[in-house]
């Protein structure tokens, strides 16, 4: 008998660690591994706690400089405009609206200086206590500059796309000799998103407020600053002639309020846009430019899942066809992310060599000068030089490297326990 039983354990092993019946499945630890290894993000997240007290002093410094490169680009005289753009002056109702006609400038200082998110893979234990939910309408990440009397929209590249006044700290003639904090000297940059049915600019973290920088700051500091900000000028919500386009504050509350807040519908309710996720933030984390698991992304009808918690149905309209698992979609996303990032990789290289062809036919000078840039272009470039999203394209090859190992490793695991049975 003994030894039939020494046998039948033998034939059921899957390791070769003694049977304890106290043990997790093996099943369900790949499947758990999965959330809590993907990306290592609750390790990444200590680390970059750790790491932004030792290096505070020097991305202040960093980011000074490039607040300060950028102003002084863009109030040089000598520079050329790009291209123009227009935007629209709103008239009192019944009366047409006049173009408001402005010249563009790009900003090569505020390229990818945006702080992204990461996918919420790991959910901290933490969550409810000290993270922050900010609700992310649908619509284009920009950067909002207020200075020199006008107000201008960058994208995430640099590039600008809108011109207007505002009522935001030096963003408009009006506010500048009508509040007693502006001056025209003075510089706002706010992180934000514009939905374009509603043309408004919804705000999702402050940079600069009136020429202080909140780099350094907490977010808990940072969104009191915005939020007590947003209740002085309420002008800014209102669209007038000093004001074409409302800027309002993207909701914001603690995470333990989300089960509360999305069992109703809508979340936003001021304009009723549509929401794209939701973003965590942890509370310490300071404003850095790049990806940084210390701020996280989920969409609506991935909360359930993720979270653990009920929603509102009109929040499950937008799953998509082949939605299987929120793993799987994360896997597929970030997939596509990286595909996007070699084709920008190759095409902002293709611009270059053109603009280098045709650089050659300027003058002799020139074209020495573009054999030089030539020959040392034909040099392997070091990983962290290829393109912006370097960091941020390796961090998602692990995480779908990762995710990937833990789903053939669960079906392994599968296979293995059913030929096993089969044997028995």
């Amino acid at each position: 008998m003994d030894s039939l039983l020494e046998n039948l354990e033998n034939s059921f092993k899957v390791d070769d660690r003694p049977n304890n019946t106290d043990a997790a499945h093996p099943y369900f630890m790949n499947f758990y591994k999965c959330r809590n290894d993907a990306s290592n993000q609750a390790a990444r997240r200590k680390e970059f706690l750790e790491a932004q007290k030792k290096k505070r002093t020097s991305e202040h410094n960093t980011f000074r400089n490039i607040l300060e490169t950028d102003s002084q680009h863009n109030t040089t005289k000598n520079n050329l405009p790009k291209e123009k753009c227009q935007s629209m002056e709103w008239l009192p109702s019944g009366k047409k609206k006049i173009p408001f006609k402005s010249k563009t400038q790009d900003s090569e200082c505020l390229k990818n200086i945006l702080m992204e998110s990461e996918w919420l893979v790991d959910v901290p234990d933490d969550l409810d206590t000290r993270w922050t939910a900010v609700v992310c309408p649908q619509g284009k990440r920009c950067i909002l500059v207020a200075k020199g009397n006008g107000t201008q929209a960058y994208d995430k590249a640099g590039r600008q796309f809108m011109s207007f006044p505002s009522w935001l700290p030096s963003g408009s003639w009006a506010e500048t000799y009508s509040s007693p904090g502006g001056h025209k000297n003075g510089q706002t940059i706010l992180d934000c998103i514009y939905n374009f049915d509603s043309t408004s600019f919804y705000v999702l973290d402050v940079i600069e407020w009136n020429s202080h920088p909140f780099l350094s700051c907490e977010t808990d500091f940072r969104f009191y600053w915005l939020s007590s900000k947003f209740d002085e000028i309420i002008q800014l919500s209102e669209k007038s002639k000093n004001n074409p386009k409302s800027i309002y504050l993207a909701p914001r509350f603690p995470a333990a309020e989300l089960p509360s807040r999305m069992a109703h519908f809508p979340l936003v309710e001021e304009t009723n846009p549509k929401v794209d996720g939701i973003l965590f933030y942890h509370k310490e984390t300071h404003y850095t430019s790049g990806s940084t698991p210390l701020v996280g992304w989920l969409k609506p009808f991935m909360v359930p899942e993720m979270l653990k918690i009920s929603v509102h149905e009109a929040y499950k309209a937008d799953v998509p066809p082949n939605y299987l698992s929120a793993v799987q979609f994360i896997q597929s996303s970030l997939s596509n992310q990286a595909q996007k990032s070699k084709y920008r990789t190759r095409k902002d290289s293709n611009q270059k060599g053109i603009r280098r062809g045709k650089n050659r036919h300027s003058s002799s000078m020139d074209k020495v000068e573009s054999m030089e840039e030539d020959s040392a272009s034909n040099q392997d470039p070091p990983v962290e030089a290829t393109s912006c999203d370097t960091k941020a394209d390796l961090v998602n090859r692990d995480m779908i490297s990762e995710l990937a190992s833990c789903e053939s490793s669960s079906s392994s695991t599968e296979m293995h326990m059913e030929d096993n049975a089969g044997n028995s």
